[in-house]
Formats: structure tokens, C-alpha cells, sequence
């Protein structure tokens, strides 16, 4: 949780660096840019691809906005995605330890082998309250 925790922070600032820079750039000639509230949300939507780069290039006098827009699409999308599923592979690997840690001590104490949870304690129900009476009843009627 401490790991999210970080990741959103360094996302929001991220986000709030970009949002200001191309607020300051293209804010007096573009309307998605003129506003610091109305450049964030045109940052979140270029996430989602909703973005227009011929439009930044056509009121900007050179290659610069465009450069410092494709470079929020690249630390955005990637670097900062790969951050994301980085923290969630490494927490799904957490758990998995765990879960091998707690099946060791359990097959070491004896007890039943929960691999799956309650999909196995209601196997082990059906078994012994459904199945043996039916194939008790089944052998009593064959016979």
C-alpha cells in the first residue's frame, strides 16, 4: 500500500509538472491549455489518446510544445505505467511467498491443504455431507 501511495504521489506530480509547463507554453493560444484545471484534464485525456498534436503544432512557432507534449505522452504512458505493474508484480509475488510460508506450516501441523481457499473447504464439505451419504445409500440399494 505504501508502494501505490508513493507511485500516486509521484504521479500527481508529474502530472501537475506538465499540466503547468504546457499550461505556461500553449495557454494564450490554445483553450484546452488556458486554464490550470482545464491542462490537467487535457493531460488525463491524452492518457487515454484523446489528444490533437497537430493542433499544438500548429500554434506553436516551432517543435518545442510538441517535443515537451510527446515527452509527457512517453514518461506518462510508459515509464510511469511500467512503475505501476511493477508494484503490482511485486506485491502479487508478496503474496504468493505468503501463501507458500502458510501452506508449509500447515502441511507441517497437520492440517488440510487450503490451496484454494474456500473452493476446497466446500469440497471437503460436499464430501463428507453429500458424497459418502449418497454412496452409502447407493451400495444399501444395490445389494
Amino acid at each position: 500500500a505504501l508502494d501505490l501511495l508513493f507511485f500516486a504521489f509521484v504521479f500527481v506530480i508529474t502530472m501537475l509538472a506538465f499540466s503547468t509547463m504546457l499550461h505556461v507554453q500553449l495557454g494564450p493560444v490554445m483553450e484546452a491549455y488556458a486554464a490550470q484545471d482545464s491542462s490537467l484534464i487535457s493531460l488525463l485525456r491524452a492518457i487515454f489518446g484523446d489528444f490533437d498534436i497537430e493542433a499544438i503544432l500548429d500554434n506553436s512557432s516551432g517543435y518545442l510544445n510538441a517535443i515537451l507534449f510527446l515527452s509527457y505522452l512517453f514518461i506518462a504512458l510508459f515509464i510511469m505505467l511500467n512503475l505501476f505493474i511493477a508494484i503490482l508484480a511485486e506485491a502479487q509475488v508478496s503474496v504468493r511467498d505468503d501463501e507458500k510460508r502458510l501452506k508449509a506450516a500447515n502441511e507441517g501441523a497437520g492440517k488440510p491443504d487450503d490451496e484454494y481457499g474456500v473452493i476446497s473447504s466446500g469440497g471437503r464439505l460436499v464430501s463428507k455431507h453429500v458424497t459418502k451419504p449418497v454412496t452409502v445409500a447407493l451400495q444399501a440399494w444395490l445389494r
